[in-house]
């Protein structure tokens, strides 16, 4: 069996490196992955939980954290497309992934924002 934790990239955390620290201590603690979630802009229900904290992007959350982490596999528990290109998030994708050794997990995506 194995386990995968939320990095807070969707909290409102004020400063980024906690978040980040969250990804590397998951990996310390013995974690399997890493899974962060999308979302463009503080609106809705978003904006109700958060107002105007920090949403941080996923894909550079992911991107740090590999950067400090050795063999934490990496991933986004849900991806709008509609808000990204998907051309270049493919790229970023598959940077991501060659750049960390190949831990990126096959990204979940929703169409609908």
């Amino acid at each position: 069996m194995e386990f995968g934790v939320t990095v807070p990239n969707n909290w409102g955390i004020e400063d980024p490196q906690a978040v980040i620290r969250f990804g590397v201590l998951a990996e310390e603690m013995g974690y399997d992955s890493i899974w962060v979630m999308d979302h463009l802009f503080n609106n809705g229900y978003i904006r109700e939980r958060l107002d105007d904290k920090p949403y941080y992007h996923p894909m550079a959350t992911l991107s740090h954290i590999s950067a400090l982490t050795s063999r934490i596999m990496l991933g986004t528990s849900v991806l709008v497309l509609p808000y990204h290109n998907p051309v270049e998030l493919a790229k970023y994708a598959a940077t991501l992934d060659q750049m960390s050794g190949g831990r990126l997990e096959p990204i979940l995506i929703t169409l609908r924002p």
